[in-house]
């Protein structure tokens, strides 16, 4: 393959897009192959590359055009120097008030140039105004104290939003990539091809975790389930929730493999770490494992004239006024588990204080196993039903389990 690079950047030099980049390639002395090609990582095929014949890309529809360009562009940028730019902090004061902005002037474009960016120039922005490498977007070549024109102002208020819940894919996604999070930078290169588990088992380890029932399903969504929330305050900082553990373990396993790591010492560490592992989670406070009961306010059917309030246990939102079979008190319960979901207790709060939730909620499942949608309501006897977004004027009992 090495002796047709030269020849296939040849093939793309009549092409007047590719033309000046092609030349720049074809004027190299020698190829700098050592940080193109790995012949150690390649398994199926090398990289998708163009073929050196003539391109006829008159001929090409539109999509055959575009993936075209995008391997002929990076097979070429592979070969050009590291892009440089320096981070760059502008002050502009207008009507005095001090304005800042962020971003990055192009000292040399190196590869950058293979996708029309020049030194000085701008690059290509994405929405947020910062480039594709996250580092803010291109800005002006400026000089202190030179005077700008202010074209236009706005106000805008806006509000910090929480990260969106995993759901199975971005999961994944998470637990592959999740040596990035690594500070240790050796750790961190041994995690880079392994992640948290491995392509077969990530997929089987969050069912694991459904099945013992520390997240559940919401809809597309992978929620904590109480049970994995007291399990994660219980662990607090314990080696077992950090990746740092995983890439430690990958990288003695690798000098294992490759014979210059002892696999007796490696599994007696393993013994001692399970043994005293064990011995912290049993010698923990029994009230430290007692999950936290949360309260939400007087019951709505006896409250106002007994006082009693509404208490989370084990499995509801009940009314304290119960006290045993025998003393079932007012008998007021909202239980945790309705149609296959969990009903947290925000939930349960917005029923107690609104008579309905605020959110048509995801994640219920019928007993033909169907998944569905619906908004909880608590009707006229203290029971729950469902309102479904399409029929909301008919409500059906919800069976709790």
């Amino acid at each position: 393959m090495v002796s047709l690079l030269k020849p296939t950047a040849a093939t793309l030099e009549p092409i007047h897009e590719y033309a000046e980049a092609a030349r720049f390639v074809l004027r190299l002395e020698s190829l700098p192959l050592g940080r193109v090609i790995n012949d150690a990582k390649i398994e199926d095929h090398h990289a998708i590359i163009p073929t050196n014949v003539e391109h006829e890309i008159e001929g090409f529809s539109d999509d055959e055009r575009r993936i075209f360009d995008l391997v002929a562009r990076r097979f070429l940028a592979v070969f050009h120097p590291p892009a440089r730019y320096a981070k760059t902090t502008i002050v502009t004061e207008v009507e005095g008030e001090r304005f800042r902005t962020r971003g990055k002037v192009t000292l040399a474009p190196g590869w950058r140039a293979v996708y029309g960016q020049g030194a000085g120039g701008s690059g290509r922005a994405n929405d947020s105004g910062e480039d594709e490498d996250g580092e803010g977007g291109e800005l002006p070549a400026l000089t202190e104290g030179q005077k700008v024109l202010c074209v236009s102002a706005e106000s805008e208020a806006k509000e910090t939003k929480p990260p969106p819940r995993y759901n199975e894919a971005t999961l994944l996604m998470a637990m592959e990539t999740a040596g990035k999070l690594i500070d240790d930078e050796e750790l961190r290169e041994v995690m880079k091809d392994h992640g948290l588990g491995t392509p077969a088992t990530r997929a089987e380890t969050i069912e694991t975790l459904i099945r013992r029932e520390y997240i559940e399903r919401a809809g597309k969504e992978l929620c904590p389930t109480p049970k994995g929330m007291q399990v994660i305050t219980m662990l607090e900082a314990h080696p077992l929730t950090s990746a740092e553990l995983t890439g430690d373990w990958e990288k003695r396993l690798g000098d294992i493999e490759h014979g210059s790591g002892d696999r007796a010492a490696f599994m007696k560490e393993i013994e001692r770490f399970t043994r005293e592992t064990v011995e912290k989670i049993a010698a923990l406070d029994r009230e430290k494992l007692r999950p936290e009961r949360v309260e939400l306010g007087p019951c709505p059917r006896c409250g106002a004239e007994t006082g009693e309030i509404i208490r989370e246990n084990s499995r509801a939102y009940g009314c304290t006024s119960w006290k045993s079979r025998e003393e079932a008190g007012c008998g007021f319960v909202i239980w945790k588990k309705v149609a296959g979901r969990s009903i947290t207790p925000e939930i349960a709060r917005q029923l107690l204080a609104q008579g309905r939730t605020n959110d048509v909620i995801s994640g219920f499942r019928s007993r033909g196993g169907k998944h569905f949608r619906a908004r909880l309501v608590l009707n006229a006897e203290g029971q729950i039903e469902f309102e479904f977004p399409t029929r909301s004027q008919t409500a059906q009992p919800a069976a709790a389990e």
